[in-house]
C-alpha cells in the first residue's frame, strides 16, 4: 500500500491507497526538525518544546494523524 502526504501553507493532503483526505492547514512549521524522526521519544532537540520528555513504555501498535477540528 502506498501512502503519500503533502503540506502547504493552505492545505494538508494524505492519500492512503486510493483514498485521499484533505484539510485546511494551520501553516508550516516556523523551524524544521533537527534530527531523524523519533517514535516514542525525542532525541533532545524537539520542535514542540511542550512535548512529553519520557519515552513510551510499551509497544506502539498503531498511529493516527488528525487534522482540523
Amino acid at each position: 500500500m502506498k501512502i503519500t502526504a503533502s503540506l502547504t501553507k493552505e492545505k494538508l493532503s494524505i492519500q492512503v491507497g486510493e483514498k485521499t483526505v484533505e484539510a485546511k492547514s494551520h501553516g508550516l512549521l516556523n523551524r524544521h526538525p533537527q534530527e531523524d524522526i523519533c517514535i516514542g521519544h525525542d532525541d533532545k532537540n524537539p520542535v514542540d518544546t511542550e512535548a512529553p520528555t519520557a519515552r513510551i513504555n510499551g509497544k506502539l501498535s498503531g498511529l493516527k494523524v488528525a487534522a482540523g477540528n
